[in-house]
């Protein structure tokens, strides 16, 4: 807030304060700055793939393309682009297109083995029933960082957004037993509410 009062037309700035509204469960708010930042500085990368992810977390994941297709066609050697191939992947494991998601999230595991890539992979083997595959990308899910990410990280809050997460990601977790059991999501649920944190 310091640095926009300085300089209203800082478009670093306003990405900034759209994460910081994100972690606040403000999505409005974080749309309208990461809007804010693409009006002064139409060619931010990172701003790009930031407004497609939000895209998502309120559960509009259809429009996420175009923004992620904009940012890598901007920097098609982008040293993040592993990000960008991720993000693509998610928006459409969340519109329930599990096959669109395969290539996308395989060139990202490629660039830079995330375990939020090993998950994603995870559960679109499950969905198309390969739960073999899908059990070969668990061990990457229990690593320290997974664990405390997966504890305290804050996404959404948005109904339908829980709503896609149970059909579209949770569902095939169960299946390849990457959950012990229902209460998970739960718990995941009531973290989000809380805030991110522990019970």
């Amino acid at each position: 807030l310091q640095a926009l009062r300085l300089d209203s037309l800082g478009p670093s700035a306003q990405l900034a304060l759209s994460q910081v509204r994100q972690q606040q469960y403000r999505l409005e708010d974080a749309a309208a700055h990461a809007d804010t930042a693409l009006e002064l500085d139409p060619s931010s990368v990172m701003a790009l793939q930031w407004r497609a992810e939000l895209h998502r977390y309120a559960a509009e994941s259809v429009l996420g393309f175009e923004p992620l297709r904009r940012a890598m066609a901007l920097s098609p050697r982008d040293p993040h682009r592993w990000i960008f191939f991720a993000r693509m992947g998610w928006l459409h494991i969340h519109l329930g297109e599990y096959d669109e998601a395969l290539p996308w999230m395989e060139r990202s595991a490629a660039l830079h083995p995330h375990w939020t890539t090993s998950m994603a992979l995870a559960i679109v083997h499950a969905q198309r029933d390969d739960l073999e595959e899908a059990r070969r990308h668990l061990p990457a899910m229990t690593t320290p960082e997974a664990q405390v990410h997966r504890q305290w990280n804050r996404v959404s809050r948005h109904p339908r957004f829980f709503a896609e997460s149970r059909q579209h990601v949770f569902g095939p977790l169960l299946r390849c037993g990457a959950l012990p059991g229902p209460a998970t999501i739960e718990a995941w649920e009531a973290r989000q509410l809380r805030g991110g944190r522990p019970a």
